[in-house]
């Protein structure tokens, strides 16, 4: 709290460009309004700490329309399309870089920028089998998605992704 405001702090020592490509996430989400994000302060540095700096959000319990509510507005933020799967940033999962390139197909957009990615930072913990079974699966994949147009989704939605709010709003 500062002059009678609250603030939420983000901090880890040496997180690189973590909070700040979390930033342009939010922003993003922000700007096409669909859910409520909290208002993004800044950030920065401090000694060797990286910070992400928002505004407190007043945690609630939910009542029973929040899950109504936050799936509707999920499905909003989820009818914003674009041409090509993909953003124009690169970002994290976790604290592990994610790469973004844009890609024509779900499919390939999946495999070669999530899975491909994952498999070569696990590969030597992976068997030769294990290897060639995702292989495998890579060639299978247009078999079990149907095809969709890109949409922007919080690809990082888990429960301490999201709360509730004042008013049972659903914040991302």
């Amino acid at each position: 709290e500062w002059n009678g405001t609250k603030y939420f702090i983000k901090w880890n020592k040496a997180s690189q460009d973590l909070f700040e490509k979390e930033k342009h996430g939010l922003e993003l989400l922000c700007k096409l309004g669909s859910i409520a994000v909290p208002h993004i302060v800044g950030t920065g540095k401090a000694n060797e700490y990286d910070f992400l700096c928002l505004s407190y959000i007043e945690k609630s319990i939910p009542n029973k329309t929040y899950w109504e509510k936050f799936g509707r507005q999920v499905a909003q933020l989820q009818r914003n399309t674009q041409k090509e799967f993909g953003l124009n940033f690169n970002n994290h999962i976790g604290r592990l870089e994610q790469s973004n390139n844009y890609c024509s197909n779900w499919v390939d957009f999946f495999i070669y920028e999530r899975l491909v990615p994952q498999v070569q930072m696990a590969s030597h913990y992976l068997t030769q089998k294990l290897r060639s079974q995702f292989e495998n699966l890579y060639s299978q994949l247009h078999n079990y998605f149907p095809v969709e147009p890109p949409a922007l989704i919080h690809g990082d939605l888990w429960s301490g992704n999201i709360m509730v709010g004042k008013n049972d709003t659903p914040y991302i």
